[in-house]
């Protein structure tokens, strides 16, 4: 008897480009999940937000939160969920959020190869991620002994992880290095 996760894998409906994260307590309704090319939009809809400044670090976070969510029960791994991560995890090192830094980096659901489409370089695009990571983290220690910082210690951690990660004032560097 072979389980077939086909059979189990949600497939979104919502064509929200906006939506809220919240954890998931039972099985997802495919109503309130979104389909790959709105995911998509999503995404480019939420990279313009950041680089014109028109979103606060906490939202971003949770909508692109809500973005993996949408990939992950719905099985997506390919270079749009590369590039998700990788938006969130350098708008993450922009606020000097390390720890949202770490979890993202480092998510399980991005472990295993991916198959993609497009991009045969995202395990390395995902390795200088880390990489950034750890220099922050180093520079954070040096600094401060209390690291990994988070958005929300005191304004003087986060210019010293600004010239750790190079882009502290230069939210546009999301779309011009990925």
């Amino acid at each position: 008897d072979e389980f077939d996760m086909d059979a189990l894998t949600v497939r979104g409906t919502c064509n929200d480009l906006e939506k809220e994260y919240f954890r998931l307590t039972s099985a997802p309704d495919p109503s309130t999940v979104r389909p790959e090319p709105v995911l998509i939009q999503s995404l480019n809809h939420l990279k313009q937000r950041w680089k014109d400044g028109g979103a606060e670090y906490l939202w971003i976070c949770s909508q692109l939160k809500a973005v993996r969510q949408d990939l992950t029960v719905q099985r997506i791994k390919n270079a749009l969920a590369v590039d998700v991560y990788e938006t969130h995890a350098r708008i993450a090192l922009e606020e000097g959020d390390l720890n949202e830094v770490g979890v993202t980096v480092d998510d399980r659901c991005l472990a295993s190869p991916l198959p993609t489409q497009h991009d045969d370089s995202h395990p390395n695009r995902l390795s200088s991620l880390g990489a950034q990571y750890n220099q922050c983290q180093v520079a954070a220690d040096r600094v401060h002994s209390t690291a990994p910082c988070s958005v929300r210690d005191t304004q003087t951690r986060r210019p010293t992880l600004a010239r750790a990660t190079h882009s502290r004032n230069s939210r546009s560097c999301i779309l011009n290095s990925a």
